[in-house]
C-alpha cells in the first residue's frame, strides 16, 4: 500500500483493503494463499475480482425471485449461472470440491480453516446427518460471498474519516502505541479485542455511517402498521433499511458527522440495541460479525502503527459523494487517499 501511494501519490484504498480480505478469506475458508495483494494478476486474484463485479440490476432482481419459483422450475434451470455470468463460481466450487477430495484421501494434510471444520464434522458420530460435499462447497462459498466485500468496505470507509479527521486518526495511533510498545510486539486477539476501544469506536461509528444497504427478515405474526388501516400478513418478506434508521438525528444527534465518542460504553449504554443494525440483531444476526471485525481491526492496527492515511486532490470533499449499491453503499470513482510513513 505504502509503495503504491509513493509510486502513484494517492491510491483506491478500496482496491487494496478487497485484495486483503479475499487472501484472508481464501485462506481461513479454502485453505488458499491467494497472495493478491503482491501478485494481483494471479488466477484466484481475477476469479474473486469477476465474483466481486455486482451483476446487472435487471439479473439481481431476477436473483431475488427465484425463491418464489416452484421447485421443478429451480432445478431446471441453473440460475446462478445465468446471473453471475461468468465461470468465477465454478472456479470455486472446483477448488472446494477438490480440496475437499485431497483432504479426505489424506487427512495429514489437515489445515486449521473453515473448510476442515466442516470436513471434521462428517466424522462426529453422534451427528445424525452428514454434510455432503456439494454442502461444504455452498458454505464456504456463503462464506466467501458474504464476508469479502462488506469487510473491505468497512475497511475504505474507517479510512476516508481518518483520512478527513486527523484528530481521530491521531488518538487511534496513540491507542495503538500505548499496546503494541516495540515493533516487536505481535499483534495478537486479545490486543485488537480488549486493549484499543476507541479503534472498536471507530469501526462502531464507520458501521453506522455506512451500513449494508438492506435487511431481509420475515414476518412471524400479521402486524397492524401504526397511523393505518393497512396489516402485514405474516410471513411476509420485510425489507429494512438500517441506513435510514442509523441516520435518524432523533436516535444519533448530527447523523452526518463522524463521532467514534457516540460508542462510548457510557453513551452506548443508553440506546437501544436496535437501533444499530449493520449486522443485525437477535439470534439471527450474521455469524460472521466477530470474524469481520477481528479481520477489520488487524488490518487498520497493522496500517497505522506505521502509516498515517491523508488526504490529497483526489480525495474530494470532506462529503462524500455516494454511489448506492444494491447491498452497499459505496464512493463514486472510487476512495483515493496517500499513504504515508509515520
Amino acid at each position: 500500500m505504502f509503495k503504491e501511494s509513493q509510486k502513484d501519490g494517492e491510491i483506491n484504498v478500496k482496491d487494496v483493503f478487497a485484495r486483503y480480505t479475499m487472501d484472508t478469506i481464501a485462506s481461513v475458508a479454502f485453505g488458499l494463499e491467494a497472495d493478491s495483494i503482491r501478485n494481483p494478476e494471479s488466477a484466484i486474484a481475477k476469479k474473486g475480482v469477476l465474483l466481486r463485479k455486482p451483476p446487472p440490476m435487471y439479473k439481481i432482481l431476477i436473483f431475488m425471485s427465484v425463491s418464489y419459483l416452484p421447485s421443478f422450475i429451480r432445478k431446471r434451470f441453473d440460475f446462478t449461472s445465468y446471473i453471475f455470468g461468468n465461470n468465477a463460481l465454478e472456479f470455486f466450487v472446483d477448488i472446494s470440491r477438490r480440496t475437499i477430495k485431497e483432504r479426505e484421501e489424506h487427512p495429514e494434510r489437515r489445515r486449521n480453516d473453515y473448510l476442515q471444520l466442516l470436513i471434521d464434522s462428517r466424522r462426529d458420530d453422534s451427528q445424525a446427518r452428514k454434510l455432503t460435499d456439494d454442502e461444504i462447497t455452498a458454505q464456504c462459498l456463503l462464506f466467501f460471498f458474504a464476508g469479502n466485500d462488506t469487510t473491505s468496505n468497512a475497511l475504505t470507509w474507517a479510512a476516508r474519516e481518518l483520512a478527513f479527521h486527523p484528530e481521530v486518526q491521531e488518538r487511534v495511533q496513540a491507542e495503538i502505541d500505548e499496546v503494541l510498545k516495540s515493533d516487536k510486539d505481535s499483534i495478537t486477539f486479545d490486543k485488537v479485542n480488549s486493549g484499543m476501544p476507541y479503534l472498536e469506536c471507530v469501526l462502531t461509528e464507520t458501521l453506522r455511517m455506512y451500513p449494508l444497504m438492506q435487511l431481509t427478515r420475515c414476518s412471524t405474526r400479521d402486524y397492524p402498521i401504526p397511523g393505518t388501516d393497512a396489516v402485514l400478513p405474516a410471513n411476509s418478506i420485510v425489507y429494512m433499511m438500517p441506513y435510514s434508521m442509523q441516520h435518524d438525528a432523533d436516535l444519533y444527534p448530527n447523523p452526518e458527522s463522524f463521532d467514534p465518542e457516540r460508542f462510548l460504553s457510557n453513551n452506548k449504554e443508553a440506546r437501544n440495541s436496535y437501533t444499530y443494525l449493520p449486522f443485525g440483531q437477535g439470534p439471527r444476526n450474521c455469524i460472521g460479525m466477530r470474524f469481520a471485525l477481528l479481520q477489520a481491526k488487524v488490518a487498520l492496527v497493522a496500517l497505522l502503527r506505521k502509516y498515517s492515511l491523508v488526504t490529497g486532490p483526489k480525495s474530494g470533499e470532506m462529503e462524500p459523494v455516494l454511489d448506492p449499491g444494491f447491498t452497499q453503499t459505496q464512493e463514486k470513482g472510487g476512495t483515493w487517499l496517500k499513504v504515508v510513513r509515520r
